[in-house]
């Protein structure tokens, strides 16, 4: 039988309330009759040795739309179960997540894990993050199991499980490979202080995951093995870290291309027993390095960064490859709270080995000013410069005219933008109030050799104001105004805000919100209402309503009114 996410939310929100109601009531009982109980030596040991604690939430979403097309599905419930089994030094922490939100042609959405600690040992089960080092595992779920042995002075880490699973649905909008990951890590050192680690990670797809023909161009099984390295040196009382980090890849693109002739490139026999090589084996390494310095009155720091075209892992959500970078940052405190100087660079460019015909350069850099003349007054100024551009004369795409060819030369980008704002803080008629103004000019450069209009510029004004009547009432007011300077004229738009907070006790805050942006002929008025309610010290109700409506006179057909309202309950124990 089929139960609607409705019922299954609301049933579990009632069980939860119904027993947070009951321990509530015996708590209170307990402290209204003044009477402690002497516990006994069974009830003693328990308390010393056993601890138990976590959170549960329950989320429920409805939405509504008279668009074309929905942005969120029509109903959405999701649960989640978060403890720690605690008995003297060993601790299981659990981690359970439901949701409707799980179906068969994506990757999972539903989780759950046992993350069992004693002593110097982590054992993991189920679903976890995995994290080994930057360049090998970092920003993936792993459904599998692991264990880490972490005394003070070394680490050792192995983790074995499937991260991506087999999507055969024509529904998907990818297919999907079953995936397997192995990664294991050997460090010395505190991770604070001075250490130093070795890193591994292979990842290999089920060619039979997956029903397609061999010769299928859509996506093909992949493995892959990295090597790699990373530490730290702290030197100065911790005032100076430097810290870097070196990796090695082989990567094969399509698990069912041919093997490569070992004869003819004369590859050892060994290395087929840990990795076989094919025409769309590659391998690439990447490195990178960062030095920071953090004095009373200075913060800055300095990094490097090569990641070669062929460098690729499984072990991470995607890997930005085929890029050379320099960054840095400084943070100056000329007189401590009153002025401040800051400032950023950042430098990369991709076709590493001169392979490519379309390169970019990214050129990025910001510097900013803060004075506090008084207490009250705070001033910013921000000026940033972006730049994209191309390296070669060769750049070029094709595009036809009148069935003609035609070849227009790619572009180079200049963003260069000014920010100047300021926020005073004073009291009047016993109340406190808030201004804010601040104004921004932009202008965008676009250099291309046969375009005759290729310039941008913006400028924005912002204003807002908040009082506080009370520690229960307040009210904000913003306007802002935007000019875009187009070939075509001038685009402006403005928006229009209005909040009110209004708080009748400590344990509940409400708010409600209306914003009204217009740009031309067209209209988007925004209507917010959240209200969160603390039932006791460990559990909350949370509400939040919201509503858009769009008009638009002049395509009548693009209109369209929007409504999404949720509902979440929360508990801590």
């Amino acid at each position: 039988m089929k139960v609607r996410w409705p019922v299954a939310f609301l049933g579990t929100l009632i069980l939860a309330l119904t027993l947070n109601v009951r321990f509530g009531r015996a708590q209170t009982a307990d402290s209204l009759s003044g009477q402690k109980t002497e516990p006994g030596v069974v009830r003693k040991l328990i308390k010393k040795y056993y601890t138990f604690s976590g959170s549960f939430g329950a989320y429920g979403e409805l939405y509504q739309t008279t668009a074309k097309y929905k942005r969120l599905p029509s109903s959405t419930a999701r649960s989640t179960l978060n403890f720690t089994f605690g008995f003297w030094k060993f601790q299981v922490p659990v981690q359970i997540v439901l949701s409707t939100e799980e179906v068969s042609y994506r990757q999972s959405f539903n989780r759950f894990g046992l993350n069992p600690k004693i002593g110097i040992f982590t054992f993991h089960a189920g679903d976890f993050a995995g994290r080994i080092s930057q360049y090998t595992v970092s920003g993936i779920s792993i459904r599998g199991g692991g264990i880490e042995i972490a005394p003070s002075w070394m680490r050792f880490v192995v983790i074995y499980g499937q991260t991506q699973r087999a999507v055969n649905d024509p529904r998907a909008m990818t297919y999907a490979f079953k995936r397997m990951l192995l990664a294991a890590k050997l460090g010395f050192g505190k991770r604070n202080k001075t250490f130093f680690e070795l890193n591994f990670v292979k990842a290999k797809d089920d060619s039979n995951s997956v029903n397609l023909p061999d010769d299928s161009t859509k996506i093909h099984p992949q493995e892959n093995l990295v090597l790699g390295a990373n530490g730290q040196i702290v030197l100065f009382k911790n005032h100076l870290r430097i810290s870097g980090e070196g990796a090695a890849s082989v990567y094969t693109l399509n698990l069912r291309s041919d093997k490569v002739d070992k004869d003819q490139i004369n590859i050892p026999d060994w290395v087929d027993k840990y990795y076989t090589l094919r025409l769309t084996t590659r391998l690439d390494y990447a490195y990178r390095g960062q030095i920071r310095l953090n004095t009373r009155r200075f913060r800055g720091q300095a990094g490097y960064q090569w990641i070669g075209p062929g460098f690729t892992s499984l072990g991470l959500p995607y890997t930005m490859n085929d890029r050379e970078k320099y960054n840095g940052n400084a943070f100056i405190q000329v007189w401590p709270r009153k002025v401040i100087l800051r400032g950023m660079f950042s430098y990369s460019h991709d076709n590493l080995k001169n392979q490519k015909v379309k390169t970019l350069k990214h050129i990025n850099y910001m510097t900013g000013l803060m004075v506090r003349p008084v207490q009250p007054l705070t001033l910013n100024l921000v000026y940033s410069r972006n730049r994209l551009e191309n390296e070669t004369n060769l750049d070029s795409l094709i595009y036809w005219e009148n069935n003609i060819e035609k070849k227009r030369q790619l572009f180079d980008t200049y963003n260069d933008r000014v920010m100047v704002n300021g926020e005073y803080v004073f009291q009047w008629l016993k109340l406190a109030h808030t201004f804010t103004l601040a104004y921004t000019l932009q202008k965008s450069q676009k250099r291309q050799t046969d375009v005759q209009q290729n310039n941008f510029d913006s400028q924005m004004i912002t204003a807002g104001y908040n009082i506080f009547f009370s520690q229960k009432l307040n009210m904000a007011l913003n306007f802002t105004n935007m000019d875009n300077k187009l070939a075509s004229g001038t685009l402006r738009s403005q928006t229009y805000g209005f909040s009110l907070g209004y708080n009748p006790m400590i344990r509940w805050r409400n708010n409600v919100s209306v914003n009204m942006q217009k740009t031309q002929d067209q209209t988007s008025v925004n209507y917010t209402l959240t209200s969160r309610f603390r039932i006791t010290a460990r559990s909350s109700l949370n509400l939040n309503l919201y509503k858009i409506d769009f008009y638009d006179p002049v395509n009548p057909d693009r209109e369209y009114k929007e409504h999404r309202g949720a509902l979440s309950y929360t508990y801590n124990f």
